[in-house]
């Protein structure tokens, strides 16, 4: 005869919801590296409108300097994903707190 019986209650010990949940850790990593990797990822495109608007306003045929378009890009493709490791890093340890 089976022991088990479907309608029997279960005892204390082996109720199925008695474990918690994993926490959601690479939800808190991804979300700081998003937060933090946003800022550099913001000024660089502000810095590349600002020197659009510069490069529009030299009369045609003036040579323009291309130096402010770099540094946009170095801080869009260089600072971003340091300043996402940090955040993630943040992340990370408020997973960890939280």
């Amino acid at each position: 005869m089976n022991e088990t019986d479907p309608y029997k209650t279960p005892t204390e010990g082996t109720l199925v919801g008695s474990k918690m949940a994993p926490r959601p850790i690479g939800q808190y990593v991804i979300f700081g590296f998003m937060l933090a990797a946003a800022i550099p990822l913001l000024f660089g495109i502000y810095g590349l409108q600002r020197e659009s608007a510069y490069a529009a306003s030299v009369p045609p045929g003036t040579a323009a300097c291309g130096m402010g378009s770099l540094a946009a890009l170095m801080i869009m493709f260089v600072g971003g994903p340091f300043c996402g490791m940090i955040g993630g890093c943040i992340g990370w340890i408020i997973s960890k707190i939280h």
